[in-house]
């Protein structure tokens, strides 16, 4: 009888310490899709600056991944913007189209 004690009484503890569990769960799945999110959106933007021509690039495509710098991102999210919009005029301007003056 004395070994169950012990472990009826972590049972009974269990209810006030899942709370907090399920809460810990809960916030790092969302922390991994926030990243997962992010990793496809930047993967996408260094994908679209690929296929400009070197030229007519504003931005290696490798500066976007700065945007996981924390604090940094907040401004160099609307130099990557400008610089992708300009990178977009000038490819489709080399290449005879027609465009807005800012594409994105």
């Amino acid at each position: 009888m004395c070994l169950s004690a012990p472990l009826l009484l972590s049972i009974y503890d269990m209810p006030d310490s899942l709370p907090t569990l399920l809460m810990t769960i809960v916030c790092l799945t969302i922390a991994v899709v926030g990243i997962i999110i992010g990793v496809l959106f930047l993967l996408h933007l260094q994908g679209l600056l690929k296929a400009i021509a070197p030229v007519n690039r504003r931005m290696e495509p490798g500066m976007v991944w700065l945007l996981f710098i924390p604090l940094f991102n907040i401004v160099w999210i609307f130099i990557v913007v400008d610089r992708i919009a300009q990178s977009i005029g000038a490819e489709y301007t080399s290449r005879g189209l027609l465009i807005e003056p800012k594409p994105t």
